[in-house]
């Protein structure tokens, strides 16, 4: 997120108008309303205006937001209509169905590629620069580095609407000497997020680093102390309290949690995975009953 707003400042630093206004779509989504917030701090002089539908947005990311906000699905906002002659120095379009597990091929296509198309031909008169969120998925599932130029392998209908975007990006940047910058935002997590729900990132329903500091901590002072007295260690495991009900109602419990969050959280780059640790899971938990 840090990099995304360093990027933003610089691209915007190069800007030859001293009053800038500048255009945020998705500005009340996760990585919009970040976008929004740092921009408003580094540029107070600047116009600013959101565009959100608020399907994946909240009003409360943008607590102390001064500028302007326009309420639209822009897959059918007429931008003249809205904006008329409106010359904006830089735009950036965050706004995109985010939720990578909504496989209904149209809706996906249609709301991605459209909303992004009509940007771009109310955009293209003035050359306004612009920066668009891609995404990492539209390399599919590789298992080395990637770059720009590997060839795209969307494996969703999510990625694919990004490639569409890239496409189209490519073509207008090539045929018009247009300043067009897509970015291929892999795992992003951080601050505004929550009202994600299950598309919010894997590090955020996880919380890996603290539950990993956590659990390694517990770890390794039981096993110390198993080192350092190991007669008293095993007895003070001999007394725990010992249920092979309560351990199979708990076991049980457990297994379904991580079984729906498997099914449903945002893996990103990771989401190849998902199909073998869901036949994995299962078949873990019934050996484990049998023993």
């Amino acid at each position: 997120m840090t990099a995304l707003i360093d990027a933003a400042i610089t691209f915007l630093a190069l800007a030859t108008s001293k009053s800038l206004n500048i255009l945020i779509t998705g500005g009340a989504g996760f990585i919009g309303s970040n976008l929004t917030l740092a921009l408003q701090e580094k540029f107070p002089d600047a116009r600013l205006t959101v565009i959100d539908d608020f399907r994946s947005g909240d009003f409360k990311n943008l607590a102390g937001y001064q500028g302007d906000l326009v309420a639209a699905d822009m897959s059918r906002l007429n931008w003249r209509e809205q904006f008329g002659d409106q010359k904006f120095e830089a735009i950036f379009h965050m706004a995109s169905i985010t939720d990578t597990t909504d496989h209904d091929q149209f809706r996906q296509t249609h709301d991605n590629v459209e909303s992004f198309r009509r940007l771009l031909n109310f955009a293209r008169p003035n050359k306004s620069r612009i920066v668009y969120a891609s995404s990492a998925s539209t390399y599919g599932s590789v298992t080395g580095a990637s770059s720009e130029g590997t060839e795209a392998a969307p494996k969703n209908i999510y990625a694919f609407s990004k490639v569409i975007m890239d496409n189209i990006a490519r073509r207008e940047a090539a045929s018009n000497d247009w300043i067009i910058v897509g970015l291929r935002f892999f795992n992003v997590y951080g601050p505004r997020e929550a009202h994600k729900g299950v598309p919010a990132s894997m590090i955020y329903h996880l919380s890996l680093q603290t539950a990993g500091y956590i659990a390694g901590a517990f770890l390794l002072l039981i096993g110390l102390w198993g080192l350092i007295q190991p007669d008293s260690s095993q007895v003070a495991a001999r007394s725990l309290p010992r249920s092979r009900v309560a351990g199979f109602v708990l076991f049980t419990i457990a297994f379904f949690w991580s079984f729906w969050l498997l099914a449903t959280m945002e893996m990103g780059e990771f989401s190849g995975f998902r199909k073998p640790l869901l036949f994995i899971l299962p078949v873990g938990f019934l050996l484990v009953l049998r023993t």
